[in-house]
């Protein structure tokens, strides 16, 4: 592509992306910390209990661990609360294991904390439990006004109930809000929930399936972002007013 097309180009220059955002959802792991998930172990982990509670693990396979859950736990009906139980404890203890070797990635929170005090409004959602998010976080706190882990909503991203909650607790609409993530997952709860998306570059989804899945625009990282935002304006048309409190977590409560 030659430098004139790609200032053409919307998904490079993110002119018309960026217009009128007054809010971020941000995913957290693989957009601002990374931290080593064996995923494979935990789908292993949840095919355990399940076989031992009598569901075919065939059904299983090709599923994302919470939504092999959830299918385990469908399948066994009003028996599922002990599996869900086990299940999700195994897969929490592997979260842990691994949110103890994590790190936030470097920068990403200066670029949370400048575009908070431009008057932006920050949501963190992530498919990970809280205490995880805590673990990496090694007592810093998270410069946002939301943070919804999936013990604080009843289904979680791609669904995009998890989107809606958080654009609920910052009292915006889809069309004042960016989701910011590195998985395709992101791009598609972005999508579901009528956002513009923002896929980084640093987790294992590359540009192309990023923009294969969607996403409106594609950047190294937050700092990338926060810097094109922060260069756009110094003060978003209608503010998000800070909230007293740094981090907000919704009850865990079906809600």
């Amino acid at each position: 592509m030659t430098r004139r097309h790609a200032a053409r180009d919307p998904a490079r220059s993110g002119a018309s992306v960026l217009t009128g955002a007054r809010a971020l959802i941000f995913d957290f792991d693989g957009t601002l910390a990374l931290a080593p998930y064996d995923f494979q172990a935990m789908r292993r982990e949840v095919m355990r209990v399940a076989a031992r509670c009598g569901v075919d693990s065939v059904g299983l396979r090709g599923l994302r661990v919470l939504e092999m859950i959830e299918r385990a736990g469908a399948a066994l009906g009003p028996a599922s609360r002990d599996f869900r139980a086990d299940a999700t404890a195994a897969v929490r203890q592997k979260e842990i294991e691994a949110a103890s070797k994590g790190r936030l990635l470097p920068g990403a929170m200066a670029a949370l904390r400048k575009l908070r005090a431009a008057g932006y409004g920050i949501a963190v959602i992530t498919r990970n439990c809280e205490e995880a998010v805590r673990i990496i976080l090694k007592g810093r706190e998270l410069p946002c006004q939301v943070l919804l882990a999936r013990d604080h909503v009843r289904k979680v991203k791609p669904d995009p109930h998890h989107l809606r909650r958080a654009m609920s607790r910052l009292k915006v609409t889809a069309s004042d809000c960016l989701m910011v993530g590195d998985h395709v997952i992101d791009i598609e709860a972005g999508k579901a929930a009528g956002m513009r998306t923002v896929g980084v570059l640093t987790g294992s989804t590359g540009r192309r399936q990023m923009q294969e899945a969607g996403a409106h625009l594609v950047v190294r990282d937050v700092r990338e972002l926060a810097a094109m935002l922060l260069q756009r304006t110094q003060e978003p048309c209608g503010r998000i007013k800070s909230h007293r409190q740094n981090v907000i977590l919704n009850p865990p409560a079906g809600g």
